[in-house]
């Protein structure tokens, strides 16, 4: 029996709050920040910086690529020289490439010379692990003093989980050989297990952070479906790739929401369809017996949100942060949610908890209010604003030293736990 691709909608692709206090002290910081004279990059020397990356295309459908971008756009405006290191001769009108496989030939061995014929290579002061790792760039560039710094944007220890249940399944980097490693505030419930892991201290909760205006290019605040209350089309955006992120309860919280939805797009589901459970669940729901429920594969939110879905329901576990929960609160989408760390915005369900899922979809559906939903929701956005004076001055207090800056800086010490 086959399932779901019921309905005659099928997606073609066309050619404030308990966190308060931390938010004052956020507020505290940026006024320090900004009115202190002191707390530039030294204008006599701007430190350069290299970040490993893919190439920077479909950035609403590759999070890791999105990753790349926010980085070089966060340090440059830290007032930094940066530059992509990758695999290729790839070229972009905005941002700088540099290709590092030219330090070794095709079987893998340093070509002669290499340092005197690529000398470009090794200006920097330092190498950003992002996503893209390279056990023979980073030797070469700790041999010439270059420091390392990883930063680690996903669920390293569920990751390390499912490795060991499935042999197929890659658990990443196991190395001591970073300088720092920063991971993303909503994984500092990790920061123990990962000094064991990577046999090091100098792991610090980094910043994280999101450009707005990537979907002011597309016009969305004007041009996405907004009408909820007439015609509530849910679409659940979970890559299904491990537990951590998952459309099993979003899928539940919409059947006990059956009455009030109208339909529903599971995205990023096409290659699961055939999985016996995944298969005979969808297959029992009434969504899919009444032709309100389809698989797709995965496609850009622009496009979701202008043609086909003008609400969200999402599921985490111990991923509290997400592109994704940012832009719906940007756009005005409603945003159903299990993430305790934004728990006083959007409208948050507790883990697990599918009937709270389902009121608040049903609320949703009679009283949404999307210009007061867009205003409530601004500060969190400027929070996670990539040019954030709080997290520039964090990223300077730990990458401007009296060594690679020449003379020793003002530095207002602090933690960044946001």
């Amino acid at each position: 029996m086959e399932i779901i691709d019921v309905s005659s909608e099928k997606i073609v692709p066309s050619t404030e709050s308990s966190n308060q206090s931390a938010e004052e002290n956020v507020s505290q910081l940026t006024t320090e920040i900004q009115q202190s004279t002191t707390l530039t990059a030294n204008p006599k020397r701007r430190l350069k910086i290299g970040i490993t990356s893919q190439e920077i295309k479909d950035l609403h459908c590759n999070g890791l690529r999105l990753n790349n971008m926010l980085w070089y756009d966060f340090l440059e405006k830290c007032g930094y020289d940066v530059c992509f290191l990758t695999t290729t001769d790839y070229t972009h009108p905005k941002y700088k490439f540099r290709n590092y496989c030219k330090l070794w030939d095709e079987k893998g061995y340093r070509v002669k010379n290499f340092k005197e014929e690529n000398p470009e290579l090794f200006e920097f002061d330092y190498i950003f692990i992002v996503g893209i790792y390279s056990n023979r760039l980073s030797s070469i560039m700790k041999e010439h003093k270059i420091k390392i710094i990883y930063i680690i944007l996903g669920s390293v220890y569920h990751n390390d989980v499912h490795s060991i249940i499935d042999s197929k399944w890659s658990s990443g980097i196991v190395t001591s050989e970073f300088d720092q490693i920063w991971i993303s505030p909503h994984f500092k419930y990790c920061l123990q297990y990962y000094k064991i892991r990577y046999s090091t201290d100098n792991i610090f909760v980094g910043p994280y952070f999101w450009r707005e205006d990537l979907f002011k290019e597309h016009n969305l605040l004007t041009t996405i479906r907004t009408d909820v209350k007439e015609h509530l089309r849910v679409a659940i955006c979970e890559p299904n790739l491990e537990q951590a992120k998952n459309c099993i309860i979003p899928i539940a919280i919409c059947e006990k929401a059956f009455e009030d939805v109208e339909r529903v797009y599971a995205f990023s589901t096409v290659k699961v369809k055939d999985v016996t459970f995944f298969k005979n669940f969808c297959l029992s729901t009434k969504l899919h017996q009444k032709g309100k429920f389809s698989v797709e594969g995965r496609y850009p939110l622009p496009y979701i949100l202008q043609k086909h879905c003008n609400c969200v329901v999402s599921y985490v576990e111990d991923c509290d942060l997400n592109y994704l929960f940012i832009e719906c609160f940007y756009l005005g989408v409603p945003l159903i949610h299990n993430s305790p760390m934004l728990k006083d915005y959007g409208y948050y369900y507790p883990r697990l908890q599918v009937d709270k899922g389902a009121e608040q979809l049903k609320y949703v559906k009679h009283f949404h209010n999307r210009e007061e939903y867009i205003k409530k929701h601004r500060p969190i956005v400027e929070k996670y604003a990539v040019d954030n004076p709080v997290y520039m001055e964090w990223a300077r207090n730990r990458l401007e030293t009296t060594e690679n800056m020449g003379e020793k800086r003002h530095q207002i010490s602090f933690d960044l736990d946001l």
